[in-house]
């Protein structure tokens, strides 16, 4: 199974995002995580899911701040962060995603692309905290985006430069 993890597009990444999903024409799903949900609007995307952003001013009510999904076995968070104040850390973040059982957090809203994995303590599973950066406004990287690959339970994650597509 593969995921395409976009965020924070801004309004400004629709090429990107167009180029995107011809290169992963393969993906099973598409994970929006908030600012820019607008740029989809016109677009026919499959298996699309996304959640609301702090910038997502004029979203549709239906569009949760929040979601967890499960994949072949892998539970996964989807948020945009800023309810749980990821520009400040992630330890808020990463206990709230235990709590609910989540393998993979994904979240945006720092416009900075991060893969840690969390070891978990006393027998507790670990997780992964994923942010795929942006493509409307990235700070210190190219425009990227994550790809979650999930094969017999097992993870891969990785970034994709969309400047170079």
């Amino acid at each position: 199974m593969k995921l395409i993890v976009i965020s924070d597009t801004h309004g400004y990444a629709d090429v990107y995002i167009e180029r995107i999903l011809r290169l992963h024409r393969d993906c099973d799903a598409v994970l929006f995580l908030g600012d820019g949900i607008r740029d989809f609007t016109d677009m026919n995307v499959r298996n699309f899911f996304a959640v609301r952003g702090n910038c997502d001013i004029y979203c549709p009510e239906d569009v949760p701040t929040e979601r967890l999904l499960t994949f072949d076995g892998v539970t996964i968070l989807m948020m945009h962060g800023h309810t749980y104040s990821v520009k400040s850390g992630t330890a808020r973040l990463e206990a709230y995603a235990r709590a609910l059982g989540a393998d993979v957090a994904l979240y945006g809203h720092t416009h900075r692309r991060e893969e840690r994995y969390c070891r978990g303590e006393n027998e507790e599973k670990g997780i992964y905290l994923f942010n795929p950066g942006s493509l409307g406004e990235s700070r210190g990287d190219a425009p990227t985006y994550g790809i979650v690959e999930i094969k017999k339970g097992q993870l891969l994650l990785s970034f994709g430069d969309a400047s170079r597509i």
